[in-house]
């Protein structure tokens, strides 16, 4: 797989190259180097982004663009609305603009995209990669680390390491020759503001129709598609509904457990032939607790969720297969 990074230093018209330990080949930006995000460069801003966006046909026809990359839909609605126009994406992405001695980041809505962490310094998308910037080290934050052993997780802006903090998702962070500041680009009132009374009838109607255009957003314009299956309601739906909404072919990926009399695997396999998936299944026995070095490498801040190691070895199989 491709290596993906981004290294950045907030002081403007640096040639980031000499902040770091390490070679890297430079982008298009002097103080910003990346791998595997995509750009536009113009002469008043430059955008770089990294995610996938299930709208881009909305946000097409809210430009006026006829045919466009994502980087050059994005800086278009940053021309109209600033930063707030963000709020009009469907995906999961970083995005940053570089205009008039002014940087802007902005996560998605769920922060499932990649991640941003940064000081009053510098700044990068990989906790691990902070040791690659000269005179960086670590230095644990024991109330962080106080916060992870009660909740399970470091909740942002906090991180585990002193001075560094991490960009929260939804949020959106500025910086200027002044200062650095985050701000939330939704409100919790967004959520509440229009209610509608329906009957069971027509609210079935209704989540039936915004799942299967959740389905097809998120399918795009791809030729094959790919559905993780656990036997149980939820992917069961997924691997149900994609063939309402995509004739190509489909691919299913199961994971379960080696001697385990309550398997659900026979469901998993069973929808995924009626549904004509070519299915894919790993059984996990134990070795792969080999791969805590590269889990932990790449979570940086400790978390603990019991899907670990199974979640890990989902995507091993997809990549695999």
């Amino acid at each position: 797989m491709s290596e993906t990074y981004i290294y950045g230093s907030f002081k403007f018209n640096t040639d980031i190259t000499n902040e770091l330990n390490i070679q890297k080949e430079v982008g298009n930006i002097e103080n910003i180097v990346f791998s595997n995000y995509e750009f536009i460069n113009t002469p008043e801003s430059t955008l770089v982004f990294n995610g996938l966006v299930y709208n881009k046909k909305e946000l097409l026809d809210f430009t006026g663009l006829k045919q466009a990359t994502v980087p050059e839909i994005l800086l278009e609605i940053f021309r109209k609305e600033s930063y707030k126009g963000f709020k009009r994406i469907n995906g999961k992405f970083l995005i940053l603009v570089q205009n008039n001695n002014e940087l802007i980041v902005a996560r998605d809505r769920y922060g499932q995209g990649p991640m941003f962490f940064y000081n009053d310094r510098i700044f990068t998308d990989q906790f691990w990669q902070l040791k690659n910037f000269k005179g960086f080290e670590y230095q644990p934050n024991t109330d962080a680390l106080g916060n992870y052993l009660m909740y399970s997780y470091i909740p942002s802006p906090l991180t585990s390491t002193v001075g560094v903090n991490k960009l929260h998702g939804g949020d959106v962070l500025i910086k200027n020759s002044n200062r650095i500041k985050t701000e939330s680009l939704y409100s919790f009132e967004e959520f509440t503001e229009e209610r509608v009374q329906i009957d069971e009838h027509e609210a079935l109607e209704e989540y039936d129709r915004l799942f299967k255009q959740s389905i097809k957003r998120r399918i795009g314009d791809h030729e094959t598609v790919g559905a993780l299956l656990s036997g149980g309601y939820d992917s069961g739906g997924n691997i149900c509904t994609i063939p309402e909404v995509f004739k190509g072919p489909i691919k299913s990926y199961s994971i379960g457990f080696k001697d385990n009399p309550f398997s659900e695997l026979p469901y998993a396999r069973m929808m995924a032939e009626e549904n004509g998936a070519q299915h894919n299944e790993y059984l996990m026995d134990g070795s792969e607790i080999e791969d805590l070095p590269f889990l932990v490498r790449n979570l940086g801040d400790p978390f603990s969720e019991s899907g670990w190691m199974l979640n890990n070895s989902a995507m091993k199989l997809v990549h695999d297969k």
